[in-house]
């Protein structure tokens, strides 16, 4: 490569961004190569959201949070955080299931969708991110069911779920609890 120069004259080893800028490979205070996780990297360019129901106060029943990526959106969505919890001194335990659709059932309630950056762009998915506060009637198939009696995180050791663009595809979070008692859902994703 030539143009990368260390001030003793050695040469640096570095390339050309997608826009033609040259840049010379990063190294931390150690001399290790510097790198970044793309998804952090994601985050910090203000493409990163979470959507939740908020604290509900909900009866025994099932409870669903919708994240569905329309094809008008134009975005590719990586779900990376599907997390459900519910408790009170009634509530003893929950069940949570999965649920891959292609077709958004635009639940009543809006999700409350806000980015991982403050002072970003708004979220693709903020009218297509629904959640019901009252209680569903659940029709299999799932990709996932947990039984837990402590918050459920359900996508755990790097496990994503990628809603492409210029695809109709959504994810449903249910919530089923077995008595009255405080619940909620928060699904945190990227946008590309």
């Amino acid at each position: 490569m030539t143009g990368f120069m260390n001030q003793d004259g050695s040469a640096l080893v570095g390339g050309l961004t997608s826009g033609g800028v040259g840049q010379a490979i990063g190294i931390d205070a150690q001399g290790n190569v510097a790198t970044q996780a793309w998804s952090l990297s994601t985050m910090m360019q203000g493409k990163g959201y979470s959507g939740s129901t908020g604290l509900l106060n909900v009866a025994a029943g099932n409870y669903p949070l919708c994240i569905f990526n329309p094809v008008s959106s134009g975005k590719s969505i990586l779900l990376y955080s599907l997390r459900t919890s519910s408790g009170t001194a009634s509530v003893n335990s929950i069940s949570v299931f999965l649920q891959l659709v292609t077709t958004n059932p635009a639940y009543a309630s809006a999700a409350v969708v806000t980015t991982t950056r403050p002072g970003s762009s708004a979220s693709a998915l903020a009218a297509t991110c629904t959640f019901a506060s009252t209680t569903q009637t659940l029709a299999g198939p799932y990709s996932q069911v947990e039984v837990s009696t402590t918050p459920v995180e359900l996508l755990t050791n790097g496990g994503a779920i990628l809603l492409p663009a210029g695809l109709a595809s959504g994810v449903i979070v249910f919530i089923q609890t077995y008595a009255s008692g405080f619940s909620s859902t928060t699904a945190k994703w990227l946008e590309f």
